[in-house]
């Protein structure tokens, strides 16, 4: 079963109002302090990582942003300020690392939106 979102720049959208009605607005730039973009080799998928750290926020989380308009969230943890990271390992592949003692709300293998697609790999730190 893919993950799949149809509007463009959901993912975005939606942390962002989650971050607003939790104590945070876009007018603080607290979505924009908390967040890391991290483009494919190719340009055309974003890895994108909330660090959490707003009043009340969501937890960390990684999501992925597809240019085809779509993208999904792959990755999210309940402590809202762990040490997560995303390297692409190629166009089509990203790698997630974090803490092995946090707790996982969700852990997904893909992100797919039409045609597109990219694996997720999981690297806990101990």
């Amino acid at each position: 079963m893919s993950h799949r979102v149809d509007a463009p720049h959901t993912l975005a959208i939606a942390v962002a109002l989650v971050i607003t009605t939790n104590g945070c607005t876009p007018a603080t730039g607290c979505l924009e302090e908390h967040q890391i973009r991290r483009p494919s080799p190719s340009g055309d998928r974003v890895a994108v990582i909330y660090l959490g750290g707003c009043p009340n926020s969501v937890p960390s989380q990684i999501g992925v942003d597809f240019q085809s308009r779509g993208g999904g969230l792959v990755f999210a943890v309940r402590d809202s300020i762990a040490a997560i990271d995303a390297r692409w390992v190629s166009n089509d592949t990203l790698a997630i690392q974090y803490p092995a003692s946090v707790a996982v709300d969700q852990r997904r293998a893909f992100s797919q939106y039409g045609r597109d697609r990219v694996e997720v790999v999981y690297r806990p730190i101990p």
